[in-house]
């Protein structure tokens, strides 16, 4: 998976990209220099990026209260030398591959933190940390399939989606 691809239209994007544009548009955003959420979208090149860099480029712009532009949230891509650095594991039924994390990162699961953080900070960055996480699996999943709808990922998804937007 690249990083760059063609451009794409924000109101091509996922909600929870379009919703993270215009909160950077309302809390950082030179009201002077962008009139409106598109303005800042245009500027930054974010068209150019994938979804799940975005997004992870937009909780990031968002940590550090800074716009950051493309080339910069390029850079927060972390580069392994390679994946054997890591392990991977296949599954048998799709063949998508899963990098577990290095033994000595290894600690309580993301559901733990998301249900027991010690913080709003915490809890915060453990949520982040799960839609990123779902939507790199998403990707993969269209990336490996070419299927972009596939009901059951779909529904679950959605129930998930619905279960902790409220």
């Amino acid at each position: 998976m690249t990083n760059q691809q063609a451009w794409r239209p924000l109101g091509e994007r996922t909600v929870e990209i379009q919703k993270k544009v215009k909160d950077l548009f309302e809390n950082l955003a030179d009201k002077e220099l962008f009139e409106a959420p598109i303005d800042l979208y245009e500027q930054q090149d974010w068209g150019l990026l994938n979804d799940g860099v975005l997004y992870r480029g937009l909780i990031e712009s968002a940590r550090k209260s800074k716009c950051l532009s493309a080339d910069e949230i390029k850079k927060l891509q972390p580069m392994p030398e390679s994946a054997t650095e890591y392990g991977v594991e296949e599954t048998a039924d799709d063949g998508i591959e899963v990098v577990p994390p290095v033994v000595d990162e290894i600690g309580n699961p993301l559901r733990w933190f998301r249900a027991n953080a010690p913080n709003t900070k915490v809890k915060n960055e453990a949520d982040d940390e799960f839609r990123i996480r779902l939507l790199e699996l998403y990707i993969a999943h269209v990336s490996k399939t070419g299927e972009t709808y596939f009901p059951p990922l779909e529904e679950k998804l959605r129930t998930k989606a619905d279960f902790y937007d409220e």
